[in-house]
């Protein structure tokens, strides 16, 4: 790593690239973004461009929306606008990961 200061002052690092990059977060989160009709999640890096199914449900499991997904952007876009005020999961899995996270409802 370099840095220039004032006075052309020349500041460099001993570390290499992939110590730096082995320090830098993995985003394993899911973000969701909830419209009266719809609800838009991104998706980790991990997930993008791999076949996705996306449900959700209520607490006790019911599956009330699914969705099959390829997106290489990570966006997944879910018809919410008939359901009922209240608490669900929002759930996406792959062949070998499961992401879940609770949404709430309010109208």
């Amino acid at each position: 790593m370099v840095a220039v200061g004032n006075g052309g002052a020349i500041l460099t690092s001993p570390e290499d690239l992939a110590a730096i990059k082995s320090r830098l977060p993995v985003q394993n989160h899911l973000s969701l973004h909830l419209t009266l009709n719809y609800l838009v999640a991104t998706l980790p890096i991990s997930l993008r461009g791999k076949g996705i199914h996306a449900t959700i449900k209520t607490v006790s499991g019911n599956k009330l929306v699914e969705v099959q997904a390829l997106d290489r952007v990570g966006r997944i876009s879910m018809p919410i606008g008939n359901l009922a005020p209240g608490l669900y999961l929002f759930e996406v899995q792959t062949a070998n990961k499961r992401l879940a996270q609770p949404i709430s409802i309010v109208r």
